[in-house]
This record gives C-alpha cells, sequence and structure tokens, in this order.
C-alpha cells in the first residue's frame, strides 16, 4: 500500500491520518509536516521566517522522498501547498475534500505564506490553483463530512474499499480508470458519460466488464458500439432509437416537463434534471415523479447543493440517483452522505434547517442518535418565508426532527403549537419536533452557551459584540455584559460610559466590522466554529486567545437529543 492524503489548508488530513492509522495498523503512517520538524529541530513558522517557502518546498520534497524510498508501504499526509505533480507512479492520491474548503479557513498557529495579505485572503488567493491541481493529480477523491473528527464505521468501509452500493450510480471519470477493477466492485450501476470519457475508452469498458450494469450517457454526437454488453441501458437527452432512457436536462422545469410527455407514448425511462430555484419548484417535480414512480426520475439541481436533502430521500422512490465524484455536482451525496442512509425507507427523517447550512455539523453529530432510529439526518437550506410557507410540504415528505439555526428560530417559535418554558421566555426556538401535524418547540442554546462560558469569574468584564437573535438568550446568562452592535461598532447603550478593556469579547456576529484598536481584549469566545468566522480573524489579527463555538453547539446537539427523546416517549 502506498498513499498520500492531499487537501486544502485545514481539511483534516492530519487528524485523517490518525484515524486511518487505526484502519490499517500495520501500514507506517507519516504526517510530513511532523517528519520536518524533526529534520529542523524547530517550528514550522521559523523555517518559513528564516528559509521562505521556496526553501521549505524544498525541504519539503527531500523528505518526502526519503520517506518514500526508505519504506516499502506508506501512508503520507501532505501539505496543501506540496507539488503534488512530482508524484510517482504507483502512489496512490487521495483528495481529501470538505464542502468547506472554498469559504476559506484561518489559522492561530500556522506559517504565514503572505503577510501582506489579510489572514482569510491569504488562503483564497492560493484555493483555485491548488484545487485544480488537485482534481488533476488525484486518483480518487474523498468527500469528508464536516465535524467528522472521530474513528467512524463509514469511514472505515469507505477507506478499506469494503462496500456495494446496489441503488445509485457512479460516475466515471478519467481520474478513475486505475481503480476500476475496484470501482467495479463497489459499484454494481456505473454511468459512463460521452462528454466525460471518449468513445474508445467507454466501449473497451463494455467489451472488458460484459456482465457489470452500465449506463451510456450519450451528451455528445458521437456514437457508441454498446449492443454487445449484456446490461447496458442507455440514456440520451433527445430521442435516439434504441435507448431505455430519456433525460432532460432544461434549466426550467416546466419546459423539461413538456419535453418529456413528447415522447411518453414510447416504453421509456423518463428522467427529469432541471434546475431547481425554490421549494415551489421542487414540489412541481416531485408531484411528476409520483405520478409514476417506477417509470419516472426526478434530479433537481442547483448551483449550491441545496437539493441534497431530497436526492437523498429519492433512494426510496425512484430507480436512478447519482453519488458525487470528482464531477462534484454539489446535489449529488457524497459516497459518506449515502452509505449513512438506511438500506429501506425509513418512517421518518431529520434535518438541521436554516441559510446557510451547508458548513453544519448538525448531520455527523446526530448520525448515531437517529441510526438507532433507522433513519437519517440532513440539511435543508430555507429561507424564512420558505420555512413558514412549505413546511407542510417538508412534513409530508416525513419530516419529524429538526434543529433550526439562523435566521429561523424566532419563525420557528410563532409557527409552534406547543413550546417549552425556556422557548417562550427566549421568544426563540432552535429544535423542533413534529407530531401528527403538531410542531413542538424547544431551545437549547442557553444550556450551550453556559457550557462556553462556565469558566467566566464574576469579576471578569465581558462585552458582547452583535447578537442578532441570540442577544436576549446571552443577556439572560451575563446579564451584566457590555453590548455592543457589531453593524454601528457603538454601544447599544450609548449613555454608559465607555469600558477601556474587557476580560473576554463574545463574539456573536456574522459581519466584518470589528471593534475599534482603542479597546483591549484578553479572549475572545465565538459562538460560531466555521474555520473562517470574523471572530477568529479578529483575535488572529490581535494575537490573543480564541475559543470556538464547538463545545456549546455539542452541548446543544446533546439538549436536542434529549427534548427529542423525551417527546417520543409521550
Amino acid at each position: 500500500m502506498k498513499k498520500v492524503f492531499i487537501g486544502h489548508r485545514g481539511v483534516g488530513k492530519t487528524q485523517l491520518l490518525k484515524r486511518h492509522a487505526t484502519y490499517f495498523p500495520k501500514i507506517r503512517h507519516f504526517d510530513l509536516d511532523e517528519e520536518i520538524e524533526k529534520q529542523i529541530n524547530c517550528g514550522l513558522t521559523e523555517y518559513f521566517q528564516q528559509f521562505g517557502e521556496a526553501g521549505f518546498r524544498k525541504l519539503e520534497a527531500q523528505i518526502f522522498e526519503k520517506l518514500v524510498c526508505e519504506n516499502s508501504e506508506y501512508i503520507v499526509s501532505l501539505g496543501a501547498g506540496f507539488d503534488v505533480s512530482g508524484i510517482s507512479n504507483g502512489i496512490e492520491i487521495i483528495f481529501v475534500s470538505r464542502v468547506t474548503d472554498q469559504d476559506g479557513r484561518i489559522f492561530l498557529n500556522r506559517p504565514r505564506l503572505d503577510v501582506a495579505l489579510s489572514p482569510l485572503d491569504e488562503y483564497k488567493n492560493r484555493f483555485n490553483a491548488r484545487n485544480s491541481g488537485f482534481l488533476k493529480y488525484a486518483g480518487r477523491i474523498y468527500h469528508l463530512p464536516e465535524g467528522l473528527d472521530f474513528e467512524n464505521e463509514t469511514e472505515k468501509t469507505i477507506l478499506t474499499d469494503r462496500f456495494l452500493i446496489r441503488d445509485a450510480y457512479y460516475t466515471l471519470s478519467y481520474q478513475d480508470l486505475n481503480r476500476i477493477d475496484i470501482l467495479v466492485g463497489n459499484y454494481k450501476n456505473i454511468e459512463l458519460r460521452t462528454d466525460l470519457l471518449d468513445r474508445r475508452t467507454i466501449e473497451d469498458l463494455l467489451v472488458r466488464f460484459p456482465d457489470h450494469n452500465w449506463l451510456v450517457s450519450i451528451r455528445t454526437s458521437e456514437k457508441i458500439s454498446y449492443k454487445n454488453a449484456k446490461n447496458t441501458d442507455v440514456d440520451f437527452n433527445c430521442y435516439l432509437e434504441g435507448c431505455q432512457i430519456l433525460s432532460s436536462h432544461a434549466d426550467q422545469i416546466k419546459i423539461g416537463i413538456n419535453q418529456l410527455a413528447v415522447k411518453q407514448t414510447q416504453k421509456l425511462h423518463l428522467k427529469l434534471c432541471p434546475l431547481v430555484k425554490n421549494l415551489d419548484e421542487l414540489s412541481i417535480g416531485h408531484e411528476w415523479q409520483q405520478q409514476d414512480p417506477d417509470n419516472r426520475s426526478f434530479l433537481p439541481r442547483s448551483i449550491n447543493g441545496k437539493w441534497l436533502w431530497y436526492r437523498q430521500l429519492a433512494k426510496y422512490q425512484q430507480k436512478f440517483n447519482f453519488i458525487r465524484n470528482f464531477a462534484d455536482i454539489p446535489d449529488q451525496p457524497s459516497l459518506s452522505e449515502w452509505l449513512t442512509l438506511p438500506d429501506l425507507k425509513p418512517e421518518f427523517w431529520s434535518a438541521v434547517l436554516g441559510q446557510p447550512v451547508h458548513f453544519s455539523r448538525s448531520p455527523v453529530e446526530h448520525q448515531k442518535y437517529f441510526s438507532k432510529r433507522n433513519s437519517f439526518f440532513t440539511k435543508i437550506e430555507l429561507s424564512s418565508e420558505e420555512f413558514e410557507n412549505k413546511l407542510k410540504f417538508l412534513i409530508q415528505l416525513g419530516l419529524k426532527y429538526a434543529a433550526v439555526t439562523s435566521p429561523l428560530k424566532e419563525c420557528a417559535f410563532k409557527i409552534s403549537h406547543f413550546r417549552t418554558q425556556v422557548a417562550e421566555e427566549l421568544k426563540s426556538a432552535n429544535t423542533l419536533f413534529i407530531d401528527d401535524q403538531k410542531v413542538h418547540s424547544h431551545n437549547t442554546d442557553v444550556a450551550g452557551f453556559k457550557e462556553l462560558v462556565k469558566n467566566f469569574r464574576a469579576t471578569d468584564k465581558v462585552a458582547i459584540w452583535g447578537g442578532g437573535g441570540t442577544l436576549k438568550m446571552m443577556k439572560s446568562v451575563l446579564p451584566e455584559a457590555t453590548l455592543y452592535s457589531s453593524q454601528s461598532g457603538r454601544m447599544r447603550d450609548e449613555t454608559m460610559p465607555q469600558p477601556s478593556s474587557f476580560d473576554y469579547l463574545i463574539w456573536a456576529a456574522p459581519g466584518s466590522t470589528q471593534p475599534q484598536d482603542i479597546l483591549e481584549i484578553k479572549a475572545v469566545i465565538d459562538l460560531n466554529y466555521t474555520e473562517n468566522s470574523t471572530g477568529l480573524e479578529f483575535a488572529a489579527r490581535r494575537k490573543i486567545s480564541y475559543t470556538s463555538g464547538i463545545e456549546m453547539f455539542k452541548l446543544q446537539a446533546l439538549k436536542q437529543q434529549e427534548f427529542w427523546s423525551l417527546n417520543e416517549r409521550k
């Protein structure tokens, strides 16, 4: 076994390497940055300052070659700036990717690469070039779920290739060809697209694996000879003699439905793949598919992956579903997201609701809880208007449990039929349980916030920066805190004297406005746990202590599960 992990800064390669070592305990694992530190007897930041990035990259390549030459088997985690183009053939390159990669990340204790830029701009300035290189040279992509930082059976199943997907298609790319023998064992169904693979490659695969289930998707004018393959379906985006599946990729859903209606007299499976703008359009497509579920598949598309949750539900109601790969279509579930779905259709399902939610760690945090209930937890991007108008549609689809985040907490409180005392006090809800069309609501923010500030002393001076819908909750815990508007940068009560220093600044603002430099602040406590938080950026610029909101989130999630369990027993 010879593997390397590549990926953007902060994606989690080092922690993945440690978990991978438990999945393959007999293979030597190396973190290249750690091996470099052993060689230079100093920190990477110090080395960068002394020799610059060019000097570091030269040393990095030398130590990597030494590891490769001295070990017959190995797994190495590489830094984000490593030149992957020079990695020898015979070494499997795994691109470790997360959906938050493009958001950017800020680091407190890593070498700066361009001090003329802000930490976030420094990351983003290199993102596109690095991402293109990762995709170009990787032989495999692992979509790492947000928040997965512990040993996990699903992850082990993926990395050891001990799985078989029968109910979704894997779309093959050129990068996959070196692993084709493994892939035909992992995926009962594989799609061959003429816009991704040339004619000769497709025909060679059909001949080489004649008994495999192939879907040849004709997206170009090139003719494919597929008649000798035993289990081959042919998909075309307009009627073609001999095809079994007729697709429409028209952006507008009604145009797509009309295109497919033209050939409904033929014995074809209809596949509708429109660009869906909102839940109203989604419900149109869902209704169309449900009119003939055996012969229709509905695969909504979006720019940002907002229909991923529906693609997960589609596992239980239609023939054609697809798993995300190098094409990286954001609405397609990743392999991990697919494998965590129950084999049989669950009686109910659960989700985090808000806008945005792509970074949410709730699906991983609640996975074990809902797996025991033969269900799953996903994420749904919703505006306040959609939440109020289309919640019934989601309930009809089976939504029963929900975690609610910004900007929906006050709306969740208003639409609920039964509320706990703490929800009533805050006029806000972040947890829903739906039973017989009735919505029960609760708020676990207070419990989570108390965990975040549990080490505060009575004499500590505390400021709250921003707040929005959480301000009332924070004031109930810290009534003596000084409140600042993150939009204006001024105290909310300007009749009070302006303090000159604080022990803690509670960061509760998504915006970019930051406290003035004249304020002395010792530490930042962030309600957010995102790795591009402006609170993190502020702490990095001031070079002060920083605490993420991750522990608050974890306790909130635990209290949500307690609320759900309590309502289940009623």
